[in-house]
C-alpha cells in the first residue's frame, strides 16, 4: 500500500481536470470536492496528493499574446467598458432587463455598422446594392458564421449550424423588413402621404438568390444520402462543397452588380 501511494505522490498530471478526477478517485477529501469546495481548497488538497514539481504552474495572463491581440484589447476596450456597465446583470427580473437591453446593443451597433458601410460604399463610388450585400451583409452575417461555426464543431448533428443560417435569414426578411415596413407605412399614413418603395434590381437579386438556394439545398441533401452528412465528411467533398457555395456567394455579387450598373437587363 505505501508503494501504491508513492507511485500516485510522484505521478505527473497533464492538467488541472485530471488531478481533481484522480482525488476522487481515491477519496482524497472527498466530501470537500463534492460539496462545492473554494478553489484554494481544491488547490491544497491537489498539493496533499501530488508533489510541488509535478503540479503544472500557470502561465501569466499576458503570455502568448502578440500585437494583434493588443491591439484588439485596446481597440475594443471601451465599447466593452461601456457594456459591462451599462446592461444589467441576468439576476435581475429573471434576465428581462438584460435581454432588452442587449438587442439595444445589437441594434446600435448595427446601425454603426450600416452607417460606416454606407460611407465606405460613397467613398470608392459604391451603390448602395452593392454595399448591402457586400460590406453591410459580411458586417451582420460573420456572428451568425461563427455562431454556426461552433454549433457545428460542438454539436453532433448539423441541424443546429443549418438552423441558425435558417433562422437567421427568416428573422431578418419576416421581422427586419417586416417591422420596418410597419413603422414606415404607419409613419406615412399617420402624415397622410404615400408610402412607396421603388425595388431596383430586387426582382432580379430575388430570382438568382432563390436558384442558389435550391442548389444549396439539393447540395446538402446529396450529401446527406452519399456521403453520410450535411457537413464535413471526407476531404475531396468537403474541399468541393466549401468551394461551390462561396463561388456562389461571389457570383451573386458579380450577377447584382452587373444588374446593379446596368450591364443585365432587369426581369
Amino acid at each position: 500500500d505505501d508503494d501504491d501511494n508513492d507511485d500516485e505522490d510522484t505521478m505527473s498530471i497533464s492538467s488541472y481536470d485530471v488531478a481533481l478526477r484522480k482525488i476522487d478517485d481515491d477519496n482524497v477529501n472527498n466530501n470537500n470536492m463534492k460539496n462545492g469546495a473554494s478553489e484554494s481548497q481544491k488547490r491544497y488538497t491537489i498539493s496533499r496528493v501530488f508533489s510541488a514539481d509535478d503540479v503544472i504552474e500557470e502561465e501569466p495572463w499576458y503570455a502568448g499574446h502578440g500585437i494583434i491581440d493588443w491591439f484588439l484589447w485596446a481597440y475594443l476596450l471601451l465599447p466593452k467598458v461601456a457594456m459591462a456597465l451599462l446592461t444589467p446583470p441576468p439576476t435581475w427580473l429573471y434576465g428581462w432587463p438584460t435581454f432588452v437591453v442587449s438587442l439595444g446593443w445589437i441594434g446600435l451597433f448595427t446601425m454603426l455598422c450600416g452607417d460606416i458601410a454606407t460611407g465606405m460604399g460613397c467613398t470608392i463610388g459604391l451603390k448602395d446594392t452593392v454595399t448591402a450585400i457586400t460590406f453591410v451583409a459580411l458586417g451582420t452575417s460573420v456572428p451568425d458564421t461563427f455562431a454556426s461555426k461552433i454549433a457545428a464543431e460542438q454539436d453532433e448533428t448539423a441541424d443546429p449550424a443549418i438552423g441558425n443560417v435558417t433562422g437567421s435569414n427568416a428573422v431578418n426578411v419576416f421581422l427586419g423588413i417586416g417591422l420596418s415596413w410597419l413603422c414606415g407605412a404607419a409613419y406615412h399614413y399617420d402624415r397622410d402621404t404615400n408610402f412607396e418603395i421603388k425595388s431596383g434590381s430586387l426582382a432580379f437579386s430575388v430570382v438568382v438568390f432563390s436558384v442558389m438556394s435550391v442548389v444549396w439545398f439539393s447540395v446538402l441533401t446529396i450529401r446527406r444520402y452519399f456521403f453520410g452528412g450535411e457537413l464535413g465528411g471526407a476531404f475531396i467533398p468537403r474541399i468541393f462543397t466549401i468551394i461551390l457555395f462561396v463561388g456562389m456567394w461571389s457570383l451573386f455579387i458579380v450577377l447584382v452588380a452587373l444588374r446593379e450598373y446596368g450591364h443585365i437587363p432587369d426581369l
